[in-house]
């Protein structure tokens, strides 16, 4: 827990902050006003702070007594670490500014220490404008500075993400800029920026900690360490490789970033193998719905989706099928009349397995899913599953491993309630014309599957609509998917 005074001064911040995005359209320079009357009061009280410590020998000594400890990390923070924004450039607000930190932000260090001092990895989700990497530049320089043989290692997906000399993107930049603003009592006994501090490189002289950065694929290859962190973790080109390194580099691995669709990252924050801490744009004091609505309007939904709304799924260019149209029909609540037809999926073997799915009146059942890898016998259990379900007909693959499949239904003496249509995913399109598209299948689509994920994703924007009130349709089509 901070000091009473540092909580006072969090309190006020987050009163200021909620207050000036209130005004932030409605009374842009009201705004700017009260940012800027906020951050002057503040940087005059550090300012006393400072000469205090530097006059009175007792009271500079009772201030690293209580700066060096992690359980007065916050009082530090409030008391003497700045931050930089150069958004409010050419505002009445300066861009160097009193860092004091949101409940999220404080919440960030009860969550991370535990973790460190337990020696778990853990996974930050974030939207964008969280201060997260200030954070943990923040956490390394602390524990840099005052825990002997503190090793921690940085990585992103370049190393001039990590380091090149003044560009505010990298994170040692960021350390160095909170380093700077330190008094200089605060300093390493011996420091000598030329011989401590090189690219990707800086190490205390009093205690021999050092904090190293790595970039892309080499990330992992380094030496032993205490603590790694990785920027923007879901942009690595090998992610993959990358963790399976780090296993053996490090027993605390913390890795940070906004979305990037079910990459290898996005899997493994949802594999629930590892402790997630989310940074949501709803937890920003600076933000509210105002605020939301007008990032909506003004920006891609793509960078939205992943910037902001922290969305895996809509997170990614070119979707045929918008996530929230899929969502709509997962809700939509449908009668099932209508005939029941199924479509199987031949799987070629190994980690897949073949999937049958049907579909009864509009509403999409979930799929049933064997390991069988022996079309004949795939084909009967297939056969037997469609008779006992009453399914009317059925679709199916029949080029590659789906030709045992169509041979067998061809030949077999079996008895089927049902008929059964060969496909060809690579076939050719339809003639029929989409007035929407004003074209017809052939001119539209480059081959069958194309146009049937395009029809199916027609029938769920549909379904959103209806769902929603924009338009009404006909039920049959819709979809409901259990």
């Amino acid at each position: 827990s901070p000091l009473p005074r540092t909580e006072k001064i969090i309190k006020k911040h987050t009163e200021m902050l909620q207050w000036a995005a209130e005004k932030r359209f409605k009374d842009p320079e009201k705004h700017f006003d009260i940012i800027r009357k906020f951050h002057g009061e503040e940087t005059i009280r550090r300012t006393m702070l400072l000469r205090a410590c530097k006059h009175h020998e007792s009271k500079r000594k009772a201030m690293i007594a209580l700066v060096s400890q992690r359980e007065h990390i916050l009082d530090w923070l409030v008391d003497w670490c700045w931050t930089v924004d150069p958004r409010y450039a050419g505002t009445a607000v300066p861009t160097l500014l009193p860092w004091i930190p949101w409940q999220k932000q404080i919440e960030f260090f009860e969550f991370t220490y535990n973790r460190y001092l337990n020696r778990e990895d853990a996974l930050y989700e974030k939207s964008r404008d969280a201060g997260a990497t200030w954070l943990f530049s923040l956490m390394f320089l602390f524990e840099w500075r005052w825990s002997s043989g503190f090793t921690g290692g940085i990585g992103s997906r370049t190393l001039d993400y990590v380091d090149q000399k003044d560009n505010p993107k990298c994170v040692f930049w960021k350390i160095r800029q909170i380093m700077k603003m330190q008094p200089k009592w605060w300093y390493p006994a011996g420091w000598d920026p030329k011989e401590h501090d090189k690219i990707a490189n800086m190490t205390n002289p009093e205690n021999g900690s050092v904090i190293s950065g790595e970039g892309g694929d080499n990330i992992g290859a380094g030496d032993r360490r205490s603590l790694f962190f990785i920027d923007e973790a879901a942009l690595l080109d090998h992610q993959e490789k990358v963790f399976t390194a780090l296993s053996q580099t490090s027993n605390c691995i913390f890795s940070l970033s906004t979305v990037r669709g079910m990459n290898y990252w996005g899997k493994m924050r949802h594999s629930g193998r590892v402790k997630v801490f989310v940074f949501d744009w709803q937890d920003d004091p600076r933000k509210n719905k105002e605020w939301h609505d007008n990032e909506i309007a003004t920006n891609d939904p793509v960078v939205i989706a992943q910037e902001v709304d922290r969305n895996y799924q809509a997170a990614i260019e070119g979707l045929m099928i918008d996530v929230k149209h899929f969502d709509a029909a997962l809700g939509f609540q449908a009668s099932d009349e209508g005939p029941c037809k199924a479509g199987l999926d031949v799987a070629a073997g190994g980690k897949n397995k073949s999937s049958l799915t049907m579909m009864k009146g509009i509403v999409m059942r979930p799929p049933k899913q064997w390991d069988i890898g022996n079309g004949v016998d795939l084909t009967y259990k297939v056969i037997e599953e469609c008779n006992d379900e009453g399914v009317e007909w059925l679709n199916y693959d029949k080029i590659g491993v789906g030709f045992a499949v169509s041979s067998t239904l061809d030949r077999t003496e079996e008895k089927m309630r049902f008929v059964h249509f060969p496909v060809d995913a690579g076939g050719s399109p339809s003639s029929e014309f989409y007035e929407e598209l004003n074209k017809t299948g052939k001119e539209a689509f480059v081959n069958a599957k194309a146009e049937w994920w395009y029809l199916f994703s027609r029938r769920l924007s549909k379904t959103w609509e209806h769902v929603n009130g924009v338009q009404k349709y006909p039920l049959e089509e819709l979809i409901s998917i259990e």
